[in-house]
């Protein structure tokens, strides 16, 4: 319950051994479901966690987003993100031990390739499904983010659990989007798809959603270039899906016809209430 959630917010008085002894004192209550942090030192407070994650009976929720926020120095960046990925590869470990994750939150963190197959690992590792994965901002290429969905889609405990989904800002491309189209057809928990600047194809996604996830109620395709076959696929989406209640396609370079197509679409679902297009960002 959100009552026996933790809340850890860093701040200069902070140090990393404090919070390897926050860390430390977790894995050794039940108190705590869960921990939440936007910053994390690195060093010896990064080893802590990942231990208490390891062997953690009670951490459902997890959200340690933007900890790896650049700093400008590469060296500093590069170690933090070697050990964020480091901590997914902690989580996996935890997983297959039986941590007891619904909810995780690695956003805004530049996990790439390795920190996001970790994650694909967790997926398979964990004993149930999760209700929210949060990976936005983590600048996976294709072949990572392939990973990643391949193990959400062999795992299949996600399909009737995972409600919330953000992958915003790692690429999908084609090959990406045709995988993601075929967990979505089977996604009868999802209610929120969030994929800004994914170069995600609409055209295969589109009719998956319509398909097999009959809760979606929100979905940004937000900076994503919009050909005319997906633009097809979204008005078919938005006309027969009886829940889908906002969008947004923002900076999607459509054209004036696919834009006055899409505000067609207002009064033809009862569901849809909001819809975010942002003409300005789009040719004249």
């Amino acid at each position: 319950p959100p009552e026996s959630v933790t809340c850890v917010s860093f701040s200069a008085v902070w140090a990393a051994h404090d919070f390897s002894a926050l860390a430390h004192a977790l894995a050794r209550t039940s108190m705590f479901g869960g921990l939440r942090t936007s910053d994390l030192p690195p060093g010896d407070s990064v080893a802590a966690l990942a231990a208490c994650l390891k062997g953690s009976a009670c951490m459902e929720h997890l959200q340690l987003s933007g900890v790896t926020a650049a700093t400008g120095n590469p060296v500093s960046d590069a170690f933090k993100r070697r050990a964020m990925q480091a901590m997914c590869e902690a989580l996996a470990a935890g997983g297959a031990a039986g941590l007891p994750l619904t909810e995780l939150d690695l956003s805004h963190n530049e996990l790439q390739d390795r920190g996001v197959a970790a994650v694909g690992a967790l997926l398979q590792a964990l004993p149930h499904g999760l209700r929210s994965l949060n990976l936005a901002n983590a600048r996976a290429s294709g072949s990572g983010t392939l990973a990643l969905l391949g193990a959400l889609r062999v795992a299949g405990k996600q399909d009737g659990t995972l409600a919330e989904l953000n992958l915003s800002r790692s690429e999908l491309g084609r090959a990406g989007s045709a995988s993601l189209a075929g967990w979505l057809g089977k996604a009868a928990a999802l209610e929120v798809l969030e994929l800004r600047g994914c170069s995600c194809h609409a055209a295969a996604l589109a009719p998956a959603l319509l398909a097999g996830a009959p809760r979606l109620r929100h979905l940004d395709l937000s900076a994503n270039r919009l050909a005319r076959a997906d633009v097809a696929a979204l008005l078919h989406l938005a006309q027969g899906h009886p829940a889908l209640g906002s969008w947004a396609l923002a900076r999607c370079a459509l054209e004036p016809e696919a834009l006055v197509a899409l505000l067609g679409t207002l009064p033809l679902n009862a569901a849809l209430e909001a819809v975010s297009i942002d003409a300005s960002a789009h040719p004249p």
